[in-house]
């Protein structure tokens, strides 16, 4: 398998469309980890299953969250080097790449391991659930290798331009965790820690087929598989943590709010996380192309073809609008039938999950569209700072201050959480636009730490492009 895909030419549209396809339906396939963890607890355990589950999937993706961003991040100059045609520049990132995300994962593992209940306790876990959301919790947190590992794999597949990778390896990881959850909870009544369970051997078996099709892809019959080198590493880390801390900056503000709405009871609780599961599937379209763009834009930026990063923004934004759109409102047509999937209807908790979509999948996706892309094309051109500091503003100065306001000033309630959720983008929208067209970005390639071993210039462009460069 040729796991090197060159987006430096052919038709903008058409690659963005044809890569980001798979990345769509791999995050959706990858979020299916936790619906169908909620959705057999629901049936078999109950409401305080999932209140369990959804405070527990909240610490367990922080930790997971880490994993992504060091990877996507990390990734980027694996990218930069596809662009620039140097293969033993590119084998060389990607080896550092993977050696470091080992190291870092056994830290973030063994950490979380051991502060999972003071996590929980921190939250506000209802005290009926409170057993159930720890047991679970404990034992995710114990794969955490795992999800580092597929996560950093699947990133260096993305950068490559295989898009197709990631697909192939979350497909199989999330079918086995479904068939796992139907027998550990369902046929042996394991409950909520089976679901854990069931999690972490389709993680695990994922992460070891995941190693084994890079390896194989890239022919490797002998030698160590990671090779290390410093001077590469401190390139890799000067994306991978930012874009880990982004991803820290963005859950740790989910958290806080899990923290806040579990104030309000165990039916507001179980609402509020089904509701965050179902808006996170709404946006797993705009993640996949936000991915797609990065990873082009890294290409392309590379290769020294700079009017071409531009033209990739421009593209990926407009498709991530329309598809984004199509997906609110088809949430907003069926949000009550789809929240009782979850949880009986004219219940609790089917009402405050509808009120949860009402607000939080409508209108305000318009401007977390644009700031995550203009995110992603930061982290494309090597500024992972700017993607850094945008989370930062979106995740404290907005989201958990119009949380507090509508919540405690303006006396909402809940729902005034909710509100502040829906209204947090927009600023981080405005700040990635000026970003953007200040063209600061435009440097970055000479900082970006390119191939030290001296880069071939492609010798094949394409009539017109030395042009419109």
């Amino acid at each position: 398998m040729n796991m090197h895909h060159d987006m430096t030419k052919g038709p903008i549209g058409r690659e963005l469309v044809l890569f980001s396809l798979p990345l769509m339906l791999a995050h959706v396939l990858q979020l299916l980890y936790g619906v169908a963890d909620m959705l057999v607890v629901s049936r078999f355990v109950g409401e305080t299953g999932v209140a369990a589950v959804s405070n527990g999937n909240m610490v367990a993706f922080f930790v997971a969250s880490l994993g992504m961003g060091f990877g996507s991040g990390g990734a980027v100059e694996t990218g930069r080097r596809t662009g620039g045609e140097s293969v033993r520049a590119r084998d060389e990132a990607v080896d550092t790449l993977l050696c470091f995300s080992l190291l870092f994962s056994l830290v973030v593992g063994a950490v979380s391991f051991f502060s999972c209940g003071r996590a929980l306790d921190w939250l506000g876990v209802p005290c009926e659930a409170m057993a159930e959301a720890f047991d679970y919790t404990r034992i995710i947190c114990a794969g955490t290798v795992f999800v580092f590992g597929q996560h950093t794999v699947c990133a260096v597949l993305r950068a490559l331009g295989s898009g197709r990778g990631p697909l192939l390896i979350t497909a199989f990881s999330a079918v086995l965790n479904i068939v796992l959850d139907l027998l550990f909870v369902g046929l042996w009544n394991l409950g909520t820690a089976g679901a854990a369970w069931a999690t972490v051997l389709a993680q695990g078996t994922a992460c070891v087929t995941a190693l084994f099709f890079l390896r194989k892809a890239r022919k490797e019959e002998h030698g160590l598989f990671f090779a290390v080198n410093l001077r590469c590493g401190m390139t890799v880390l000067r994306t991978a943590l930012p874009a880990s801390a982004q991803m820290v900056a963005v859950n740790m503000a989910f958290l806080i709010m899990t923290a806040m709405l579990n104030r309000y009871g165990v039916a507001v609780a179980a609402a509020s996380g089904i509701g965050l599961k179902i808006n996170t599937l709404a946006g797993m379209p705009c993640w996949g192309i936000g991915q797609a763009m990065t990873a082009m834009v890294a290409q392309n930026g590379g290769a020294g073809e700079r009017a071409r990063v531009k033209a990739v923004f421009w593209k990926g934004l407009g498709l991530n609008m329309a598809v984004t759109l199509c997906i609110v409102a088809v949430v907003q047509l069926f949000a009550v039938p789809v929240m009782e999937l979850f949880a009986p209807a004219g219940s609790e908790v089917a009402k405050v999950g509808v009120e949860y979509l009402r607000l939080c999948c409508s209108v305000n996706c318009i401007f977390y569209v644009i700031m995550y892309s203009f995110d992603s094309f930061a982290l494309g051109v090597g500024r992972a700072d700017i993607a850094f500091c945008n989370a930062l503003l979106e995740a404290f100065a907005a989201r958990l201050f119009f949380a507090w306001l509508g919540a405690d000033v303006l006396g909402l309630g809940y729902a005034g959480i909710y509100a502040g959720q829906a209204v947090s983008p927009l600023f981080p929208a405005l700040f990635g636009l000026f970003f953007f067209c200040r063209g600061s970005w435009r440097i970055a390639k000479e900082t970006s730490g390119a191939d030290d071993e001296g880069r071939e210039r492609k010798s094949h462009r394409e009539p017109g492009q030395e042009a419109e460069r």
